[in-house]
Order: C-alpha cells, then structure tokens, then sequence
C-alpha cells in the first residue's frame, strides 16, 4: 500500500478532524490545478492593467504637451500680430517718404526742364513784402506752364499755349519724328538765348529805364526769332514774350 493511501486511511480513522484536514487538502490541490490552468489569464489581466495605467499617465502627458504647445502658439500669435502691426506702421512711414521722395524728385525733374529751357526760378530781392509778390508768382507759373507745352511743340495748340512752336514741321533724313526732335531742339536753344537776355535786363532795370529795357526784350525778340524762323522754321511765342515784359 502506498504512503498516500496510508495517510488517507489514518485521516479518516482519526475521525472528523482528519476528514476535515483531509478535505483541506484536496481544496488547496484543486485551489493550485486552478490557478495553474488560469494564470495564463491571470496574467493578461494583469497586463491590461499595467498598459492602461501607462496609457492613463500617457493621456495626461500628452493633455500636458497639448496645453504647452496652445500657450506658446497664443504667445506666439501675439507676438506676430505685435511684429505685423509694427511692420504696418514701417511700411506706411516708407511709404510717405517715397512719396515725399517722389515729389521732390518730379520738381527736380521739372527744374532740369525749365533749366534747358535758361529758366531760372527768380529771387528778386526786394526788401519788403507787398502784393507783387502774389502777381509776380502767377506770373512765373504761366511761364513755366508755357514752357512745359514745348514739348508738344509740333502740335496746332502749340501756338496758344507752348513758349516756342513750329511753324512747319520739316524731315530730317527722310524721317519726320526727326525732323520734329531737331526743331524741337532749335525751339530750346532760342529760348535759352531770349530768356538769358530777358534775365540780364531783368537784372539791371531801375524806375528809370523801364521803357528802355522793355524795347531791348522786344529787340532780342525779333533777332532770336528771326534766326529761327529762317533755319528751321521754329519761332518764340509772342505772349511769352509779353509774359516777359510783364515780368520786367
């Protein structure tokens, strides 16, 4: 007979003790087969257990980050907005001083016409200010007008209201626009001389030989057209001739 059946046989001679050890351990035995046929899954559980308590504090990292990244992008935001408000007001600054730039560069550009022209904007130097000065800046505003419409000089409308006009457009070449550019560039020379004249009599008139200076721009007129009128049929206008005088 084996030893296990032997301690059976002892248990339940031993009475209800013995029995209730005996069912004891057979419990415990079967309790161990139990665990040992289900520990596989025991162990999946706690496995599951385990990846969700990493997931949990993954959750809340990423929570965390998420956060982060939404306040700096809002500090961020701000700070851009900042920099684009402040770039708005650079550029509109730039912007007034090409404007400026522009507009000083246009009355250079002007200037450099007038000066081809041996116009000269005037400074009288009279010691006290009075009335003429208004007159007298009209006055240099319809010259300058007059000078500008030179350069369509070609045109019927030159002889209201250009300083010099062609008479009778010429070729040069065979080409007409040539012939146009030359007698447009005879029309500058003739003003450069009336106009030098005009400024030197201008320069020395006094009370007292006002009607003397006024028949020597009439004279200088005449000479200067007359050359241009013979050469390349091109001519002064006499109302700017008589803007002079005024001038004078």
């Amino acid at each position: 007979m084996s030893s296990s059946m032997s301690w059976v046989l002892v248990a339940l001679s031993s009475g209800s003790a013995g029995a209730a050890l005996w069912w004891a351990l057979k419990m415990r035995g079967r309790l161990n087969q139990i665990q040992q046929k289900y520990a596989p899954a025991l162990q999946i559980d706690r496995y599951i257990q385990e990846e969700e308590s990493k997931f949990a504090e993954a959750k809340i990292k990423a929570k965390q980050e998420l956060e982060d990244i939404h306040n700096k992008g809002r500090t961020s935001r701000l700070q851009l907005e900042k920099d684009l408000a402040s770039l708005k007001v650079e550029y509109e600054g730039i912007q007034h001083e090409l404007a400026e730039t522009e507009k000083q560069l246009s009355l250079s550009r002007e200037e450099t016409v007038y000066q081809s022209y041996g116009y000269y904007e005037p400074n009288y130097g009279f010691e006290s200010p009075g009335e003429w000065e208004h007159h007298l800046k009209l006055l240099n505003t319809e010259i300058k007008n007059m000078l500008g419409h030179v350069q369509n000089a070609e045109k019927a409308t030159a002889k209201k209201l250009a300083a010099g006009y062609i008479q009778e457009v010429v070729s040069f070449n065979n080409s007409t626009a040539k012939g146009i550019k030359m007698q447009k560039a005879s029309i500058q020379l003739l003003l450069r001389a009336f106009n030098g004249e005009c400024d030197s009599f201008i320069a020395k008139v006094t009370y007292k030989n006002v009607a003397l200076m006024e028949r020597r721009i009439q004279a200088s007129y005449e000479a200067i057209c007359k050359v241009g009128e013979r050469s390349n049929l091109v001519t002064i206008n006499n109302k700017y001739k008589d803007l002079k005088v005024k001038e004078l």
